[in-house]
């Protein structure tokens, strides 16, 4: 089977701007995580503490002239970014905020960018 045509990354829109990618995207859903209460006799029971995790989204894009990277990400402070999977499948990250500044890879034309958010949506029907 040709799986090349159905595995990988198709495109990335960040603020509905279409970006070409180098096909590396990392992905964590957010969470809510629980754990144990604790007292100075030591864990309780049944009581549970949370915490919720924030997602987060990493893509490498690629440079292409005539594109403003720096300014898309210096110019806006929440993000809507869409993930569309050669399968079919969508990865939207809603109200996102950049997790740490983009890394520039001047030698190979690439530039990293992670995301955080706290509501994503993945209609992952096909994987």
């Amino acid at each position: 089977m040709a799986t090349q045509y159905i595995q990988g990354v198709q495109n990335i829109y960040i603020n509905e701007t279409m970006c070409i990618s180098s096909e590396s995207v990392t992905v964590k859903e957010p969470v809510t995580l629980y754990q144990f209460a604790e007292s100075n006799l030591g864990p309780l029971a049944n009581v549970k503490k949370w915490t919720k995790e924030p997602g987060t989204l990493g893509v490498t894009l690629v440079f292409y002239s005539g594109f403003d990277y720096n300014g898309i990400f210096s110019d806006n402070e929440v993000f809507e970014v869409t993930v569309n999977l050669r399968s079919g499948d969508t990865i939207t990250a809603h109200s996102c905020i950049l997790a740490e500044a983009p890394n520039y890879d001047l030698q190979n034309g690439t530039v990293e960018v992670s995301f955080q958010t706290m509501n994503m949506d993945m209609d992952l029907t096909t994987i």
